[in-house]
């Protein structure tokens, strides 16, 4: 009886020390590039999405070259406008702390 035990606890430990840890790994790993890599129709979708933005940096790029030679100090006069509205959002917000 205790041979029979012994010989089914030596492969068994054997198993679980040695082939289960790999076999999980190996399992995980391959999972997880699976997850990782995209589907055709999302390899599409990001070839367009980038199309998209390529065209749409060249569309800013030509009217922000019109800008600068219709009006020189646009670009001033827009970071102006973004500092006066920063500071009045941080006196507001100043305000409403100080009240309470």
């Amino acid at each position: 009886m205790e041979g029979i035990v012994i010989a089914f606890m030596v492969p068994t430990i054997l198993f679980v020390l040695v082939v289960l840890p790999i076999w999980v790994t190996m399992h995980y790993r391959g999972k997880e590039k699976r997850m990782n890599s995209l589907s055709e129709s999302e390899r599409e979708e990001l070839l367009l999405l980038t199309q998209q933005t390529e065209r749409m940096q060249e569309r800013i790029e030509s009217l922000e070259a019109i800008l600068d030679e219709q009006t020189p100090d646009w670009r001033r006069s827009e970071l102006k406008a973004l500092y006066t509205s920063v500071a009045a959002s941080w006196l507001r917000a100043a305000t409403t702390f100080a009240k309470h």
